[in-house]
């Protein structure tokens, strides 16, 4: 887990205007735990997650193989 501690750190520019015209289409926004447990269940690559730290034992709970970064504000 990364801690970002400044908004413009590039680790997650992505994420910092999620309008949907800027976002590219390879991205997927998430923002509610039931999809993101479905997500878990899917055979789709998470590359990386940005959240607050209560959602981390959420995330370590549902998400049996935690193979990408997970940054917190």
């Amino acid at each position: 887990m990364v801690n970002i501690l400044d908004i413009n750190d590039a680790q997650v520019s992505e994420f910092i205007s999620l309008k949907q015209s800027s976002l590219d289409e390879k991205l997927v926004v998430v923002e509610s735990k039931n999809v993101l447990k479905k997500l878990f269940l899917s055979d789709i690559k998470i590359h990386k997650i940005f959240t607050n730290n209560e959602n981390i034992d959420f995330i370590e709970d549902f998400c049996e193989n935690i193979d990408f970064q997970i940054y917190t504000a």
